[in-house]
């Protein structure tokens, strides 16, 4: 069987999934913007342009005037270089991971995904697909009568044979109180690889200095609008000097402008040292105020780390059991966050048992039954 994955981003499930299938026997592409092809590092990945197109693309979104019509171009280019992609190689499933966010013209992309005659899965991160402009909302209803609404059920409705996933039951919940209320939809967690994500020594502390101070850890892949760090930087400020916060994701400008007190790192694409990172923090704090399901906090648990999370879309399911591995607090609750930070009972072994009820070898099974229905 081959398959043909196409997202904007190459994350720890995706590379899971790809390489869960070539020890099946299967083969895999997948179609990835070409900085994301070139981290994954991995061979089935099949670069969609060129690195300066898309930091040509990014830097686009912040022109005033030229800006959108220069997107549209670069979008144009990558949409046609998946289009003979996906002509080269006639897979016989295609995987759809975030594909909503500009980098694809979709109504090119959605009619030749109508004329395919294979399975189509769609794993939904997002509420995207079906308000079409909106990320994160708990009343999809609202959204139904807008024009980029209808753009997307009638890029929907030209799907034949498809199965929906979603990253949580929250979000499972809002696709049923929408137009793809009808199809088949599963909820497929993020997992994590036991394997990587395990308690492990580094010299972090040392390299910093932090010996002796207790460590919160923040970590996103990027920290936009949603993500919280104006809410970790207050929090920093109002931790005394026992603490040390550290965030991990930040871009370059982010980094020249962070204060003092915190320490900043750029997003670490090397898991292994990611589970260091996990390891030697005390808490990994989660200040999102939007999510599907933020996989990191059950990262940090298999190191043995608890987490506290804003209760953020689907992140309460992460801590809908049992106690001494973290908690999930309510949104834009600063002072709760505050004294869970501060007040936090959990011991290791609770964190490790927690973590287990989310292995990534589950949610490989799972996509490889709906491969072959």
């Amino acid at each position: 069987m081959k398959i043909f994955h196409i997202g904007q981003h190459y994350d720890r499930t995706t590379a899971a999934l790809l390489s869960d299938a070539r020890r099946g026997g299967d083969t895999v592409i997948a179609a990835l913007p070409a900085q994301e092809a070139a981290l994954s590092l991995d061979p089935a990945a099949a670069a969609l342009g060129s690195s300066f197109n898309e930091r040509t693309w990014a830097a686009a979104g912040r022109m005033p005037l030229a800006g959108g019509a220069l997107q549209n171009a670069l979008a144009a280019s990558a949409t046609t270089r998946l289009l003979e992609l996906l002509q080269e190689h006639r897979p016989d499933v295609i995987h759809l991971h975030d594909i909503y966010g500009g980098f694809f013209q979709l109504d090119r992309l959605f009619d030749c995904l109508g004329s395919f005659k294979g399975r189509i899965v769609w794993t939904l991160d997002d509420c995207l697909p079906f308000t079409g402009d909106c990320a994160y909302t708990d009343d999809p209803a609202a959204h139904a009568e807008s024009r980029a609404c209808a753009d997307a059920r009638r890029r929907f409705e030209q799907l034949r044979r498809v199965t929906l996933t979603t990253t949580s039951l929250w979000l499972k919940n809002m696709v049923k109180h929408s137009f793809m209320e009808k199809c088949r939809c599963d909820v497929v967690y993020k997992g994590v690889n036991p394997r990587i994500f395990r308690p492990c020594e580094n010299d972090f502390r040392k390299r910093f200095s932090v010996e002796e101070h207790r460590l919160i850890l923040a970590v996103a892949r990027r920290w936009d609008e949603h993500s919280g760090l104006d809410t970790l930087l207050r929090l920093a400020d109002r931790l005394d000097e026992y603490y040390q916060v550290a965030a991990v994701g930040l871009t370059p400008r982010q980094l020249r402008t962070l204060p003092q007190n915190v320490i900043g790192l750029r997003y670490i694409t090397n898991p292994t040292e990611l589970a260091a990172m996990y390891t030697t923090a005390d808490i990994l704090v989660t200040p999102t105020t939007a999510a599907s399901f933020s996989i990191v906090n059950g990262e940090a648990m298999a190191c043995g780390t608890p987490a506290v999370s804003f209760d953020a879309g689907g992140n309460r399911e992460l801590f809908a059991e049992g106690t001494g591995y973290g908690t999930a607090i309510p949104v834009g609750d600063e002072d709760a966050l505050l004294d869970a930070i501060c007040t936090l009972s959990y011991t290791r072994e609770a964190c490790l048992q927690q973590a287990k009820r989310f292995p990534i070898s589950h949610c490989c099974e799972h996509f490889a039954k709906l491969y072959r229905i």
